[in-house]
């Protein structure tokens, strides 16, 4: 779960790369039109759960307090409580004599955890 957030931020990221590059080229052919500016009606925009959270709250391309919430709630949300949960899981697995099945586990969350740790740099 965690990866594939990490997988859609990633896209976030790159389609707000690709939007700023399209918005500068119509704009050094003379295409300067008040809807490439606007993050919500932007016709180039291709509005997924994520980009539509954090476009909802961005108020006049400033990141403000509702911007910083949305994102501290998504990265607790999918990538927090897996691994947390994860976390539960080894310790029962400990705990009823089954530590084997520990190794699958603390590999998947040392990839989780590696993905987090990417992101926040």
């Amino acid at each position: 779960m965690a990866c594939l957030l990490m997988y859609q931020l990633g896209l976030v990221h790159h389609e707000e790369q690709l939007l700023r590059t399209a918005t500068g080229i119509y704009r050094s052919l003379g295409l300067d039109h008040p809807s490439l500016s606007d993050t919500l009606t932007n016709p180039l925009e291709n509005p997924g759960i994520v980009t539509t959270i954090v476009a909802l709250s961005l108020k006049s391309g400033r990141r403000g307090p509702a911007f910083w919430a949305v994102r501290v709630f998504a990265i607790l949300l999918f990538l927090g409580l897996p691994l947390a949960a994860q976390v539960v899981v080894a310790y029962t697995l400990v705990v009823t004599g089954a530590s084997l099945w520990v190794i699958p586990l603390a590999a998947g969350f040392a990839l989780s955890a590696g993905h987090v740790i990417l992101y926040a740099r």
